[in-house]
């Protein structure tokens, strides 16, 4: 590594620590060049982000959840990665957040039932996510977890399990956020998520 090279690395170091952690202060001089601002854009943040964006691009073109692509997705996750999965026949979604020692599941309605829409005066109230469970990645790495969380996923993304929904009504998500939180919990314990 060149010697300019290091100082340019050193200069940009300091301005992201300046204007991300530093509080706020009147500049002598203007320390603004393109590669310090674009160095405030590639902080650690944005690469987990257009991963998962990447991962949740794959699922939606593709005609269905297939178990071996989930699978997949969860065997390749490292520390700081998150993965997205949309569940449309059950109206739920599915969010991993892969920590050092952790992984979250969280789990949340995507639609809410017209009934609540149409009675609400004012706004809708919602909280996201819903319920949330915290596994041990000892248990995630395990090789039999993957596929069965992978083929959970692909047959409650094509079975339409509930025929008393009529045409119109959003189908309550107690599969995913009751029935997938119940099994996932056998294996961690509820997880403390901040909501929106």
């Amino acid at each position: 590594m060149s010697v300019a090279s290091e100082s340019s690395q050193t200069d940009v170091l300091e301005y992201i620590i300046t204007h991300i952690f530093c509080p706020v202060k009147l500049l002598q001089h203007s320390d603004y060049t393109l590669n310090n601002d674009g160095s405030l854009l590639n902080v650690e943040q944005w690469s987990p982000l257009l991963k998962m964006l990447e991962n949740l691009a794959v699922m939606m073109t593709s005609p269905s959840l297939t178990g071996e692509v989930v699978e997949s997705q969860v065997k390749s996750m490292q520390a700081g990665d998150i993965l997205a999965y949309l569940i449309w026949e059950q109206n739920a979604a599915v969010v991993l957040c892969m920590l050092d020692m952790k992984t979250i599941f969280e789990s949340f309605e995507v639609s809410p039932p017209a009934y609540a829409v149409m009675e609400a005066k004012g706004k809708l109230l919602c909280l996201y996510p819903g319920p949330a469970i915290a596994i041990s990645n000892s248990v995630v790495d395990n090789p039999t977890f993957p596929p069965e969380f992978g083929n959970f996923l692909s047959h409650m993304s094509s079975d339409g399990l509930d025929p008393s929904v009529h045409k119109g009504e959003t189908v309550h998500p107690h599969y995913i956020t009751q029935l997938l939180t119940d099994i996932l919990y056998m294996f961690g314990e509820p997880s403390d998520v901040p909501c929106i």
